[in-house]
């Protein structure tokens, strides 16, 4: 959604919302947290590990100048926008259990790696350029193509819990930080109408 108040017949002021889904890497994140855990424990058999993600979702509140240009009955649009950028973070988990297969073991630990951040606020910036061709006073079919860039810091925590008999111990192994890159390319092509 996006609305722009004119400020002379060719500059104008844009703001523009954006809602975003996207899906995980999974193969590139699982890759990822598994180079990670190797600096923190030995992996003496891989497939006690398990690994779990979500989708996640980025929110973008923009605002910057717009330039229209007249070519006859066509309008060409240019506009470079910044602002927030809200993002939903995904929540990926790597554990390594090589104990939990063996019941009659009373001393059992496990290695977690997950996020310890959900959100995260950030900069976005946008750089678009769309064609519009009037049908109507207020009706135009318009053809365009956008560049959005981004990024998301995420916070993660190693931990392994032992469990000795009834008692549990968690033992923080590191913690950090890195971010996730957001970039997108948008082509659009539909029907704008104009409230005025």
């Amino acid at each position: 959604m996006d609305a722009t108040y004119p400020v002379s017949n060719h500059f104008g002021l844009k703001g523009l919302a954006l809602i975003n889904t996207s899906s995980i890497d999974n193969n590139g994140m699982e890759t990822m947290l598994k180079n990670r855990i190797s600096s923190a424990i030995v992996i003496a058999d891989p497939k006690y590990l398990s690994y779990t993600s979500n989708p996640w979702m980025w929110n973008a509140f923009l605002v910057g100048p717009s330039y229209t240009i007249t070519l006859g009955r066509l309008y060409w649009d240019l506009q470079l926008l910044g602002g927030m950028n809200l993002t939903y973070l995904p929540q990926q988990k790597l554990q390594y259990n090589p104990y939990n297969a063996d019941q009659t073991n009373p001393n059992k630990w496990y290695y977690s790696d997950q996020n310890t951040s959900s959100t995260n606020l950030g900069m976005g910036f946008l750089a678009g350029t769309a064609f519009r061709f009037p049908l109507s006073e207020r009706l135009n079919l318009k053809v365009g193509a956008n560049y959005y860039f981004s990024s998301a810091k995420v916070k993660y925590q190693q931990t392994r819990i032992s469990q000795q008999a009834e008692t549990a111990v968690t033992e923080v192994l590191g913690s950090g930080n890195y971010s996730i890159p957001i970039k997108m390319i948008t082509g659009t092509i539909g029907f704008v109408y104009y409230l005025n």
